[in-house]
């Protein structure tokens, strides 16, 4: 019964575009020099190594997709001079974007010496399905970069004000103006 409740979810357009993104995604960053069959292959061994791990629990996809939803950041940051400092100001970021992040930070955490190691990936997917691990604690660390830095959009973002009141002298203040510079 929950299967069905969550197939109901992962049946989602949304989650559909989404998934597919980090699929797409995630395969093609490990294509190296044009081997694409050799990629496709890593790829199903991570997806039975994940299925050996979990012992099974639930289907492959959905792992994929909540360690995804999990992962991703939604901040990300831009970084400016202020005088001699530099400051970086956090900006929210598309869902392509937050896919692209995340699949990054996940295949560089898993490197060692500019080697993939499909472990170290696979527990990484794993440990952001259940919501923990470096993953996680890096997305938390990123919110919690951008509250501290979020006065600082204050001054790079002003509020939007209207156009009249900036611009708009009403006709007494103008005949003021007027009557002030003729007296001096």
């Amino acid at each position: 019964m929950i299967e069905d409740e969550v197939d109901f979810f992962v049946n989602s357009d949304t989650f559909n575009d989404i998934y597919y993104l980090y699929i797409k995604t995630l395969s093609g960053k490990l294509i190296k020099k044009g081997k694409r069959h050799k990629a496709l292959k890593i790829f199903k061994n991570i997806k039975e190594n994940i299925k050996l791990d979990t012992k099974k629990e639930l289907n492959v996809s959905l792992i994929l997709l909540s360690s995804m939803l999990n992962s991703m950041p939604k901040v990300s940051f831009k970084e400016i001079r202020l005088g001699s400092q530099k400051k970086e100001i956090p900006m929210p970021i598309s869902e392509v974007k937050q896919v692209l992040v995340s699949v990054d930070s996940i295949l560089k955490f898993s490197k060692n010496r500019k080697k993939l190691e499909l472990d170290r990936l696979v527990n990484f997917i794993i440990s952001s399905y259940r919501n923990d691990g470096i993953m996680i604690r890096n997305k938390k660390l990123k919110y919690k970069k951008a509250i501290i830095n979020k006065m600082l959009l204050n001054i790079f973002i002003p509020k939007k004000q209207n156009w009249k009141e900036q611009y708009y002298v009403s006709e007494e203040t103008n005949y003021q103006i007027y009557k002030n510079k003729t007296a001096l």
